[in-house]
């Protein structure tokens, strides 16, 4: 299931590749899905190759988008490929022991293959089923999602405002540092003032002394 929980595109190709040479082992497939234009040509390719040798349509869509809905279309192909291994393994225990030993061997090959096929299909059929039930609780998990982006806005939102009360407050800082350093400057001059009245204080007090004395 966890091959599919995200886009899986060469995942699926391999699939895809492997199903369609149970079809037609002579079949040309591209190789190259690494561009998306690759990609498309792939997926047009084995969805021709299949509606001819298989008589079935695939939707070429959803085995383009490589996730959980591209497991029903394998699904289509697997299960003719699964139904053909079942019959031949009953065909097999009816077989006579005197069958000739070169149509044995080539029929225990053929088996051999569906029994691959079988077991494929047991996998990606237990994958789908892990899939549609995760896909039934997508509404509940979109609501999280939605829920967790609302909160991160949220966030996004206080962190904005403390940007701006942290420059409001550099704004009063700046305001009021240059307010002391006013005051400061106007207590130096206020203590020249002061100094300078002592100063002229003194010398009419001297000069006063001065004409007592007289």
């Amino acid at each position: 299931m966890e091959n599919f929980r995200q886009p899986n595109f060469r995942l699926v190709a391999e699939l895809m590749t492997w199903l369609v040479k149970q079809y037609d082992s002579q079949a040309d497939i591209p190789n190259d899905i690494e561009g998306e234009h690759d990609r498309v040509i792939f997926i047009r390719t084995v969805a021709q190759i299949i509606a001819t040798k298989a008589y079935m349509k695939l939707n070429t869509k959803k085995l383009y988008q490589a996730d959980g809905y591209a497991v029903k279309e394998i699904l289509k192909v697997i299960t003719p490929l699964y139904k053909a291994l079942r019959d031949s393994e009953n065909r097999e225990l009816d077989e006579d022991e005197d069958t000739d030993p070169q149509y044995r061997y080539a029929m225990n090959d053929d088996i051999t293959t569906l029994k691959s096929a079988r077991l494929l299909c047991s996998t990606i059929t237990q994958k789908g089923a892990n899939l549609h039930e995760l896909l039934s609780k997508e509404v509940d998990a979109r609501e999280a999602r939605q829920d967790v982006m609302n909160h991160a806005m949220e966030l996004s939102e206080v962190q904005e405002g403390i940007g701006e009360a942290e420059n409001a407050a550099k704004r009063e800082f700046i305001k009021y540092d240059k307010l002391i350093a006013n005051v400061q400057i106007d207590e130096v001059a206020l203590d020249e003032k002061i100094a300078k009245r002592l100063e002229e204080m003194n010398r009419h007090q001297r000069r006063l002394e001065m004409l007592k004395s007289v």
